[in-house]
This record gives structure tokens, sequence and C-alpha cells, in this order.
């Protein structure tokens, strides 16, 4: 049957789903999803709040592994969206079609434990950990390990202390593949068969860019940097070119748990909320690491204080020797970054050529992973030997990242590093030791040309969808369509079935001072976030695009909402943002104060939200390194960047904000702005322009 069959009033969704009406937007979609599966196109739909997205995308996708074979990958940003498709969508599809068709949510490796290193560490618990804590933990994992019918993190009961479970968990440098005595009941290698027989596979984003990433590497299309440091070092070693504490480096071996992806090969993808899309993939398809990395493997390796590690042995102190000098080494390099960075002033961490600072730490790491093969080479037991050759990769991944970020080969590469502590704008001591965690960072300024040419000239097609794709031009799909090399996709737009002008009021607040007068316009701020709050008798977000002015306006009106007994949640004051939302819901009144990760991909469908009060349009910080680079990209060839980048980036994102409030057809509120630019800018005709048709009100 066509789509449009299966989505009527007659068909067989209807007859299995009570109250059920069909809704034109939704029967629409599916009919185009199933069109660019057949013509092998690629395709861009914007569907608003409400059409059903995934039963539009869900049912095409069935049919075309049913009738033409294949696998079709479904990627979501959420996991409560790709959980909603595996636990609820897809086997009510199941049973509405009655069709018989194999899907499974796939999972990172990390999220499994491995059961050859979880009885390896039981054997070598008072080596590995030093405190009663960890041991129990451990016991805890090692009965859980017996019972679970997953073996996945998503099967325990709360999250297990970190540095346990980097003990336990599943690790392809650390795999003995079907030579594992554990083979047949590895809860990953079970995963992994079950996924590549699947005909359709629940990812999330950050996987499936893992996946890219990987499969480039594989390829040899990583930096060309990256490609060349290590092998070149080691020829160097070889021929006694570069001094070194271990044996010439001939080059390792892959190891025996990698493979050239993490997903199995398919021809048809979707991804669901599209428009977090760039943004995650030049997230994994960058590079970078942190102190903080270097820190735990190297304890890893060996422990100072505890005097526990993989190399805790008698024949291990050459090695932790090594661990001694490359943990200095790396405190001298940070700190020295550190004080680097403390003497720019107000610097945005972003580099522009290699920092004026010596760099021994990837050198140390390589003289340090010999170090290690040295040790291997002497072992029997070939459980100390994997667990070895898995922190020797470790050692050289880190040198690589370390490397590559500090000599900048990569060309369009934006390099920055990032503080994460408080004090390092101001009265940092890196004479004092390093004062909290540096993170190194690399991203390519444009991640679409990589996106074009690893995915969308590879798969057969793509369909990307959101309810937020358009900053409303002429050509509506420009700007997503440019960032994304998509050019040549075909593009719908389907409007919501919601009747905004009965369920949503949206008041411009007329008396606002320009953002830019600071303290003056946090104070009116504060006192018409109190006005619209009081109208709605609570139930509000009030969504912040900085930190810093969310706890200037939490500290001011605390005791008014104290006053007014309505419940008051603060990101980033303590609570876990899972939890934080689950209390919100509870209650009927509350008010909760979100910056960056509440403007999207939230949902509070009820009477629990009814008011959404937007502070400032949410503008990128002009001078963070990512935006910077592509504005000074974008200048450079001719653009305007505030027209052609920061507003429709802008507009995309108060979409978003603004699509918090009305999750379902019985939903009401209002959204109240407080931005007097809506009003006063050229500009602001877009953000009005890009509200849902509902009344607007200037009060």
């Amino acid at each position: 049957m066509a789509c449009a069959d299966l989505l009527s009033k007659e068909g067989c969704i209807a007859r299995e789903l009570p109250g059920y009406e069909p809704r034109p937007q939704q029967i629409e979609m599916a009919g185009a999803v199933a069109d660019a599966f057949e013509a092998g196109e690629h395709l861009l739909v914007e569907a608003g709040t409400g059409v059903g997205k995934s039963f539009a995308y869900l049912i095409p996708a069935i049919d075309r592994v049913m009738n033409n074979g294949g696998r079709v990958v479904i990627s979501t940003h959420t996991i409560a969206l790709q959980e909603q498709l595996f636990n609820k969508d897809i086997p009510f599809l199941r049973s509405a079609l009655g069709k018989d068709f194999s899907a499974v949510l796939v999972k990172g490796r990390s999220n499994y434990v491995g059961l050859r290193r979880l009885t390896r560490s039981s054997a070598k618990q008072d080596k590995l950990f030093d405190t009663k804590g960890q041991r129990s933990e451990l016991w805890a994992l090692e009965d859980w390990a017996y019972k679970t019918a997953d073996g996945s993190l998503a099967d325990l009961s709360r999250q297990p202390d970190p540095s346990v479970w980097e003990r336990v968990r599943s690790d392809g440098d650390d795999c003995f593949g079907r030579k594992c005595a554990h083979y047949a009941k590895c809860f990953y290698q079970r995963a992994r068969k079950e996924a590549a027989a699947a005909q359709l596979l629940i990812v999330n984003h950050a996987l499936l860019f893992s996946d890219l990433a990987v499969r480039q590497q594989a390829a040899g299309e990583t930096l060309p940097a990256e490609k060349e440091s290590v092998d070149q070092r080691d020829d160097k070693r070889a021929n006694g070119a570069s001094p070194g504490s271990g044996p010439a480096a001939q080059g390792d071996a892959a190891p025996r748990g990698v493979h050239a992806s993490i997903l199995p090969d398919y021809d048809y993808l979707i991804l669901d909320e599209a428009h977090t899309v760039e943004r995650v993939a030049g997230e994994h398809m960058g590079f970078g690491t942190s102190s903080t990395q270097v820190h735990h493997l190297l304890n890893m390796l060996f422990n100072e204080k505890t005097q526990r590690g993989a190399v805790a042995t008698k024949p291990g102190k050459p090695v932790i020797r090594l661990v001694a000098q490359v943990r200095g080494v790396a405190a001298v390099y940070f700190a020295n970054l550190m004080a680097w960075f403390v003497s720019q002033g107000n610097f945005n961490g972003r580099l522009r050529e290699p920092p004026p600072v010596d760099q021994g730490l990837s050198h140390g790491l390589i003289d340090l992973r010999d170090g290690i093969r040295e040790l291997r080479e002497g072992m029997v037991d070939e459980e100390d030997r994997s667990e070895l050759s898995s922190l020797m990769e470790r050692c050289k991944a880190i040198s690589i990242a370390v490397e590559n970020w500090h000599e900048q080969r990569g060309v369009d590469w934006v390099y920055w590093m990032s503080p994460q502590n408080p004090r390092a704008r101001g009265d940092a001591r890196p004479s004092s030791g390093l004062p909290g965690r540096v993170t190194l960072s690399a991203r390519p300024i444009d991640i679409g040309p990589q996106l074009r040419a690893q995915l969308f000239d590879r798969l057969r097609s793509v369909v990307l969808t959101s309810a937020t794709l358009t900053s409303g031009t002429d050509d509506p799909f420009a700007y997503m369509s440019s960032r994304l090399c998509l050019d040549d996709a075909t593009k719908l737009i389907l409007g919501s079935p919601f009747n905004f002008r009965e369920q949503l009021t949206t008041y411009v607040e007329r008396s606002m001072p320009n953002p830019s007068n600071g303290a003056v316009f946090t104070e009116a701020a504060c006192t018409a976030i109190s006005k619209y709050v009081r109208k709605t008798d609570g139930g509000a977000f009030v969504l912040f695009t900085s930190y810093s002015m969310l706890r200037d306006c939490a500290e001011r009106l605390a005791s008014f909402f104290e006053d007014q007994q309505m419940p008051f949640f603060v990101h980033g004051a303590g609570v876990p943002r899972t939890l934080m939302l689950d209390q919100f819901r509870a209650t009927q009144r509350g008010v909760l104060f979100g910056t960056d990760t509440f403007w999207t991909g939230v949902d509070v469908p009820g009477p629990a939200l009814r008011n959404v009060i937007i502070v400032k349009l949410p503008f990128a910080v002009p001078n963070e390194p990512m935006t910077e680079a592509r504005i000074e990209r974008i200048r450079e060839t001719g653009g305007n960047p505030f027209m052609d980048f920061q507003v429709p980036e802008a507009v995309l994102k108060f979409r978003q904000g603004v699509g918090r409030l009305i999750r379902t057809q019985n939903d009401t509120g209002i959204v109240a702005i407080l931005d007097p630019r809506v009003r006063t800018k050229p500009y602001g005709r877009r953000f009005l322009g890009a509200l849902p048709d509902c009344e607007v009100v200037v009060e």
C-alpha cells in the first residue's frame, strides 16, 4: 500500500490507534521520503511540531527495506527521541503494518561491559583499585553482569564510578576477538552481529559521525599531520635519527578489536533533529585532548599516590620512571600554556599560529609507548600484554592529538584552548602547578565539504528533517543547504497542524533598554521576568544566552519566587539537567532559568510549561573561536557575516526556543520576548517573521 493509504482515515494506523486523525502534512512528508529513496535523491524537509515526523519517515523506511532490501540508518540528536523510536514507534508500526522487519538500537562500544576485562579487573582489584568504594562498585558490576541481558549502561539502575567503568568497559584496543574465551557471551559482539543483520539501525548523531571519522581514518583521509607524524617519527627512530628511551619503533600492528567502521554499511540515512548536524559533525570529525586525559592515562599506568596501576610490578620500574617523566613534562607544558594564555589578557583561546611554548609532550608519550612495548614483549601472560597494547594505543593517540594541535598543520582548521577554571583569566598562578583542566581543540572551519564527500556523495539517499531548517529568507533553505553543501537536495516545508492562533500569544516588551547597556538591561529584564511569570502564575522557562546574566538574574529574583511560592530551578546550580527537568515537570507553578541546552531538544508537553521568556536574541558570541573563524571566512569571500551567518544562526535557535512551548494540540501559553531589537532593528523582522502564525502583542 502507498504511504497515503497507510496513513489515511481507513488505513492500518487508524485501525490500531484510537482517536487517530490523518494529517495532510504527515502524508505529504511520507510520500516525499519514499520518492527520495526511490529516485536516489537527498531531501531537506522542515516539518512543524505536530506533523508526526517519526511515522512519516519510518513508514517509507520500512517499505524500502521490506520490498527492496538494503539498510536504513535513522539518527537522532537526543536520547529521548532515539528511545521513543525504538521502544514505542517501531513496535507499534511492526504490529500495525503486520511486517516482520528487524530494528536495532545501536550504542557505542564504551557503553558495554567487557566480560574479559571485568574478570581481569576482579583478579587484579588490589592492584588496580585503592578504595573500598571502588572495590564495592566492582563487585556490584560483577553481580549485575551475571543478570543483565543487555550488558550496557542503560541496563544499570545508576551510573557506575567512572574510574571503575573505565577498567571494565569493552575496549577495541584490548579485545581478543574470536580468540577470547568470553566471545560467545560478549555483549558488544552480540550487539554488533545484531546490527549487521538488522534492516533499520537507530543511532544518535554522535555515534553516526564517530563512525564517519573512523571511516575517514581507515581510508587515510585524516589530517596529513596525523598520518605523517608518528610514521615519520618511527622511521627516524628506526634510523637512529631521534633519541628515545625504548627500542626503535617499527610501527604498531592494527589493534585486534578495531574495525574499519563502527556501523555496518548502509545506503539510506534519515537525520532527525537535523538542525544539530553541522555542530555535532564538527565536534566528532575534529580532534582534541586535555590535561585531564593525559593525567587519567598516566594514572591508569601508575598512580604515584596509590602505587597502583597497569605497570605497578617489579619489571615495570623503567616504565614507572617514564610515567613520572611524562607527568612532569605534561605539567610544565600545560602550565606554560596557561601562563601564556593568562598573559594574553582578554583572550578567547584561539590560536592563529603555534603557541610560543616548548612542546615535548608528544615525544614523551611516544617514548612512553616504546617503553610499554618493551615491557609487553617480556610478558608471557596474554591478558597483561593485551592491556598494555591498549595503553600503547592511547599514548599514540594523545601524542598525535597534541602534536597536531600544537603545530597546526591542518589547512582551514580552527585551533583553540579552553582552560576550565574560573581563575584562569585572572589570578591563575602557573608556577604553583596546573590550576585546572586545559582542553585543546581543533575543528574544520567548514564541515560541509567533508559531509559532502563522506556522506552525501557516498549514500544513495539522505533525508534531513527538523521543525527548524529554514531561516526566514526569500530562499528559506539557502543557509542550511549552503552550510551542509546540499544545494542539489529536494526541499520541502510543511507547516504545523496546530492552531497557533488559538494556542499561542507572543508578547514583545515595549520599554526594554538596549542589551548593550548591561546593568540597566539586566535590571529591566528582572522586572519584565517577574511581570510575565505573574501573567501565567509560573509554569515558565526563562531562556538566557549567558550564564553570567542567568546567575545575576537568579540572585536578584530568588526572593521574589520564594515570596510567590513558585518552585525555582537554576541551570548550573548543581542539579543534573535531567533531574531538574523531571522536577520541573512534576510542578505546576515552577520557573526554570536555562541557557544553551534548554533552547533545544527539551520536551515538556502539558500544563507544566505554559510560558517561555526569551531574554535576549540568541546570537552566538562573535569572538568564540569557531564563530570568529567563520565570520572571517565569509568576510574574506566578500559576504556579509552578520546577515549571511550570525542572523540565520540566531533565527534557527530562536525558533527552537519558541518551539519549546506548544508540543501538543492541547497545549496553550505565551512567549515573551524581552529583547527590543526585534522592533528597533531591521533584522528584527526576521525573528518576528519566524514566529508561528499567532497573535503578537506589544505592551
